[in-house]
């Protein structure tokens, strides 16, 4: 019997542990997400644009330089890293 109870502890504790994640999404994939919601084609995020993609880097605690606005390149690390794995682009 405690055999059977080691496994059961084991099983709940393992149900706890949350899946790997799948595998972030490629540069291409990330480029074509940042020019589909970079609408004024300015090369950066802000505003209405940029605000899905800032709340999800917030989530990850991932800071950008200036407020408000996401640069392509602060895009692009966190999407690669996998922030927006997930997102689909509006």
């Amino acid at each position: 019997m405690p055999s059977f109870l080691k496994y059961a502890t084991l099983a709940t504790a393992l149900a706890f542990i949350p899946a790997t994640a799948h595998a972030a999404m490629t540069a291409e994939q990330c480029t074509a997400m940042f020019n589909k919601a970079d609408t004024n084609g300015d090369g950066s995020l802000g505003g209405s644009e940029g605000t899905r993609y800032e709340e999800a880097m917030k989530k990850r605690t991932i800071e950008t330089k200036d407020a408000n606005i996401i640069s392509m390149e602060e895009f692009m690390s966190a999407c690669e890293s996998g922030t927006f794995d997930g997102m689909d682009s509006m």
